[in-house]
């Protein structure tokens, strides 16, 4: 598995979003190695780009990811 796109929360926090050549999507706190979450794109494409953003209406921002297929939230 490669990394194919890598963002940091933000908000200084110490969040960070890893993209992968197999459409998965890591999501990690900086003061673990293991991800706190794993969202599947279900495409199989590299990960081409992930955004962190920040809505009104939530304290914790949103995960924005794209492959070749589809924008996923």
């Amino acid at each position: 598995m490669e990394v194919t796109a890598l963002e940091f929360d933000g908000d200084g926090g110490f969040l960070m979003a890893v993209g992968s050549s197999s459409g998965k999507v890591l999501i990690y706190d900086l003061h673990s190695s293991y991800p706190i979450r794993i969202k599947d794109h279900m495409y199989g494409s590299p990960i081409l780009d992930i955004k962190w953003h920040q809505t009104l209406n939530s304290e914790l921002p949103k995960l924005i990811t794209t492959d070749n297929h589809i924008v996923r939230i």
